[in-house]
């Protein structure tokens, strides 16, 4: 086995080439303390005022104003209020219950879903574009299964941006 190397931020490991997370396990759990700390009405503002930061000319480049957009891994929601914002129709998922009703405590009514990326339950085919951002690296043993349900569910000649 290869050395590994630690991070300057004491949470990433590279092993055989690979970013691998385990400082701290990263489960609902670890995501929900973390989210806990950030989730006020300030922290949604700019979003809801449809600032997309570093992913402005992507996002507006490759997903689809007239389709169906998940984001796959959702967390705080964040960028499901900011393309909603700006007239995409965005939806989220994620396992992480309580910042999702949260994020509706902060912002009213969104279009989110609790469940599990591994087995999304969802009909194939269905998606015009999938954004998943900072989410497969979480699994140790890789991210095919993530990365195999994504396709699945998305359509032909539609959009993954993965991060």
């Amino acid at each position: 086995m290869k050395s590994r190397k630690l991070n300057r931020d004491g949470n990433r490991r590279v092993e055989n080439g690979r970013l691998v997370y385990y400082h701290q396990t990263a489960n609902q759990g670890y995501w929900e303390d973390v989210w806990e700390s950030v989730l006020t009405p300030e922290y949604y503002k700019p979003f809801q005022n449809g600032k997309l930061f570093n992913f402005d000319s992507m996002f507006k480049l490759h997903l689809p104003k007239n389709g169906v957009i998940l984001e796959a891994g959702c967390g705080t929601a964040q960028w499901v209020v900011a393309l909603e914002s700006l007239g995409y129709h965005c939806m989220g998922l994620d396992y992480a219950l309580d910042a999702m009703r949260k994020a509706r405590q902060m912002v009213g009514p969104l279009p989110l879903v609790s469940g599990d990326l591994t087995a999304l339950g969802i009909l194939d085919n269905i998606f015009d574009a999938i954004i998943s951002l900072g989410v497969v690296e979480h699994r140790r043993i890789g991210p095919e299964v993530f990365l195999h349900e994504m396709r699945r569910v998305l359509k032909p000649g539609g959009v993954m941006l993965i991060s």
